[in-house]
């Protein structure tokens, strides 16, 4: 490759120099310059978008904290002498939820171990939200398996009385 380019004349081997630059600066540019700068962009529209979401999520933790005091006084407990286990039964009762119930069972003074199958999963969320709004009864723990029939699910749950 040397001897033939040593055998060019002078102006060809100016313009063959000029054309390996002019080569080189469009690689540097295309394989470092414009990556980085397409790299940087990225990171500045990450940048805005992840300091608009701190903004956003300083202003819910500030109206939590504003709401958090009053928000726990609202809150419905189980009446004082009432049976967790009775007020479970008598709600899944009146809920329809009892035909789903396949084993319900004490866990320690508050909480009761309950397995549901073949239960229609919004019936299930609204006679959950019931307890938790009307009876001062909470979910503690919750595993929910959707079944192959649409909208029915099985339900592992530990329910905590709210005292």
């Amino acid at each position: 490759m040397r001897a033939w380019f040593e055998s060019r004349n002078e102006s060809e081997k100016r313009l063959l120099t000029l054309a390996a630059l002019v080569v080189a600066g469009a690689l540097y540019f295309l394989l470092v310059i414009d990556p980085m700068s397409q790299a940087n962009a990225r990171l500045a529209t990450r940048l805005s978008a992840a300091q608009e979401l701190q903004a956003h999520l300083s202003k819910l933790a500030d109206e939590m904290k504003s709401l958090g005091g009053a928000a726990s006084k609202q809150r419905t407990t189980l009446p004082p002498g009432a049976s967790l286990l009775n007020v479970v039964t008598t709600s899944a009762h009146a809920a329809g939820v009892q035909q789903h119930t396949k084993k319900m069972a004490p866990v320690g003074a508050n909480a009761l171990s309950l397995y549901l199958d073949d239960m229609p999963f919004n019936e299930l969320a609204q006679w959950l939200v019931n307890l938790d709004q009307q009876q001062g009864i909470e979910v503690e723990r919750a595993t929910i398996e959707a079944l192959p029939v649409i909208g029915t699910v099985r339900a592992d749950l530990t329910l905590k009385a709210r005292l």
